[in-house]
Parts: C-alpha cells; structure tokens; sequence
C-alpha cells in the first residue's frame, strides 16, 4: 500500500448490498436475510450513484480502456471509492479493474496481500 489510511471507516456500495441480499435469500429465510441486511448497513456506510456518476464514469471507460474487455462493476466500486476519497477498496479479484486503476486515487490491495 502506498499511502497511510485516513480513517477506519467502512465503505460499501449498494450495488454490494444487492448483491448479498441476492445470495442470502437463498440459504435463509426472509428474517433472517432482512436482519443481517440490517447488520451491514449498520455496520458501513453505504455509497450510491446517481445517474451523472454512470455518464461520467462511461466517459472516463471509453477515454482510458485500452483492453476490449472491462468489469463495468468493478469500474463501478472504483469510481465511487475516488469519488468518496476512500483510502483503498480489498478485493479477491486479481485483476480489478485492470488499466483503469491508475488513474484514481485509492489503492486496490488483494486479500492475497493480508496476512
């Protein structure tokens, strides 16, 4: 990591939030799938986009992409990161958000780097 972290705060998008929902539903009864969605947001503070931040971040792809493939929602949870000034986003994704790292600031550490 190339920067200190500015605070201890954690970041999550809703587009994450539907995402858990999404696999919880599956496994646990509505209940509880409503009580641990609650424990989250609880827990973090939730970042969301509005329809400008699309526009722009589709403006910065198609100026910046130089691979014909890209993980939208990736580019997603890295421009709402910069947006917010979140210090860093942790992924398992080896390559997230490739080529357009660089031209935010915050740092993408792998959990392969925690130990």
């Amino acid at each position: 990591m190339n920067k200190k972290i500015r605070s201890q705060i954690l970041y999550t998008s809703s587009d994450i939030i539907s995402t858990i929902s999404y696999f919880l539903q599956k496994r646990l009864s509505t209940k509880e799938t409503v009580a641990n969605i609650g424990n989250i947001v609880e827990s973090v503070k939730v970042l969301s986009f509005t329809n400008s931040d699309f526009l722009e971040l589709n403006r910065v792809i198609l100026r910046h992409n130089t691979n014909s493939k890209i993980d939208y929602e990736d580019c997603m949870q890295l421009y709402l990161a910069n947006k917010h000034k979140v210090d860093a986003i942790l992924t398992s994704d080896k390559s997230f958000c490739e080529g357009l790292t660089r031209l935010f600031d915050v740092d993408v550490i792998s959990l392969g780097e925690i130990g």
